[in-house]
């Protein structure tokens, strides 16, 4: 029975899981103490080039996600994400040159993710990032963006189905960046093109997506 469940298990989370997805679809920009935003972007891309498992199987399958920021402090915001590819990550972002009506504005972030529904057959599949935000505001609704990134992911086994030989971690680290431009005040679209390959001059995936900010006041 042990084995039938994890087998079905396996089954349902290898759809799209592995396929690291790295969405910005922020500026340099805080939200502001108590404010609110809430998302939702499709990516297409060839994740093989980003994910741990270099299968080119799931590249150009699009990947949904949906998520929400949260204004800590002025200059502090925490955000929850979770897409298609079944990660749930959380991302830390402090904001130290500029404001929300500045010209230019910068922030650094702290972000980690992981499958759960891996933990149910004992893998722990997730990954680490320290993004920059950098953003230039030239009107109140648009905003370019540019965000290099640092990202460290791995996989490993932690429980085994009976007989089953236990496979060594799998480990990798790799540096790329996003830009794109945000319009609007409100109601945003935003439009963002990344780079996670040795190749700079070749996107690896493109991201449409939607925010709504819900003031406090």
């Amino acid at each position: 029975m042990k084995v039938i469940v994890y087998i079905i298990l396996s089954l349902l989370i290898t759809v799209q899981s592995g396929c690291l997805s790295m969405t910005t679809q922020q500026s340099g920009r805080t939200v502001g103490r108590s404010n609110l935003e809430l998302m939702a972007n499709a990516t297409n891309g060839r994740y093989s080039h980003n994910s741990i498992f270099d299968d080119e199987e799931y590249d150009h399958k699009p990947v949904i996600e949906i998520g929400g920021t949260y204004g800590l402090l002025n200059n502090l915001d925490l955000t929850v994400k979770f897409n298609s590819a079944t990660f749930l990550s959380t991302q830390a972002k402090y904001q130290f040159i500029g404001n929300r009506e500045s010209l230019f504005a910068t922030s650094i972030g702290a972000e980690a993710g992981f499958v759960p529904l891996y933990t149910f057959v004992g893998i722990m599949d997730y990954y680490v990032s320290m993004p920059l935000f950098a953003s230039l505001h030239p009107h109140e609704k648009i905003s370019l963006f540019l965000t290099p990134r640092y990202v460290f992911a791995s996989s490993s086994t932690f429980a085994h189905p009976d007989n089953a030989v236990p496979e060594p971690p799998k480990r990798f680290s790799f540096v790329g960046n996003a830009y794109g431009i945000i319009i609007g005040k409100k109601h945003k679209g935003i439009l963002e093109i990344a780079h996670f390959d040795r190749r700079i001059t070749r996107p690896t995936q493109v991201t449409l997506g939607y925010v709504v900010t819900i003031r406090s006041k």
